[in-house]
């Protein structure tokens, strides 16, 4: 759940929404009764916002890692 407050941060929130990754809550909705209810729909066993983690973790899972990527940018330069 994301609570956008200034700067880019509801463009940040838009997007992670639009992605399919978080739910937004505006500072003006914030109360109890929305917090436990949008945390309780992410945490859900088949909340959608699960599955698009889950779907984005296993991408991230599956990139090299950071000093393979390194040791392959050196390699480009010196070519």
């Amino acid at each position: 759940m994301l609570v956008p407050d200034g700067a880019d941060q509801f463009i940040n929130a838009s997007s992670c929404e639009t992605a399919g990754v978080a739910r937004t809550l505006m500072p003006d909705e914030i109360g109890p009764t929305a917090v436990r209810e949008a945390v309780s729909a992410i945490l859900a066993h088949d909340s959608s916002e699960r599955s698009v983690a889950r779907r984005i973790a296993n991408e991230i899972a599956a990139m090299p890692a950071a000093s393979d990527v390194v040791h392959q940018l050196e390699d480009l330069v010196h070519v």
